[in-house]
């Protein structure tokens, strides 16, 4: 089938040349990129674009979570469930490349920040949810919560003599 490789491409090529429809779903909206840096948000709804001259993205405008698995922070695992949502589809595809990715990150960040300025009995969810929505508000999406789903103290074996003591015999 490699000889048809070539039919593949100048169909494709063909293609770019005329005009599409995209269906936007509700709790949807995308950003329309156009000739000479023109930008277009399109709202849910039937539109018309031409893919040689205009990319799409798509952003979901949906209330959204984020878990972050447990951490270690000091001598406790903290797992911390975020819910968010774009409001500014614009600005989210201007500024930030993958969402989930960023969020994670500052998200780890925050707990960081928060975990070591506040006491261990303190709202570290205040604080997070706080320094969270002053960073996310100028890109366009907001914090609805902050939740601390698991704070947890792990066992800890103090010596490799305990390992030894514990360890099954006649292996």
């Amino acid at each position: 089938m490699e000889s048809f490789r070539w039919l593949n491409d100048l169909l494709q090529w063909v293609g770019r040349w005329f005009p599409r429809l995209v269906l936007v779903r509700i709790g949807y909206h995308c950003v329309r990129f156009g000739p000479g840096g023109g930008v277009r948000v399109l709202t849910p709804g039937l539109h018309v674009y031409w893919p040689i001259i205009h990319e799409i993205q798509s952003v979901s405008m949906q209330l959204r979570s984020l878990e972050i698995a447990g951490q270690m922070h000091g001598s406790e695992c903290i797992s911390v469930v975020v819910f968010y949502a774009v409001r500014d589809a614009d600005k989210v595809v201007r500024t930030i490349q993958d969402v989930t990715s960023f969020l994670d990150d500052q998200i780890q960040a925050a707990l960081t920040h928060a975990w070591s300025d506040v006491a261990p009995d303190g709202a570290i969810e205040t604080q997070m949810a706080t320094d969270l929505h002053h960073l996310f508000q100028p890109l366009g999406i907001h914090i609805a919560s902050v939740s601390i789903v698991q704070r947890a103290r792990p066992f800890a074996l103090k010596t490799f003599a305990d390992y030894a003591t514990h360890a099954p015999r006649g292996l």
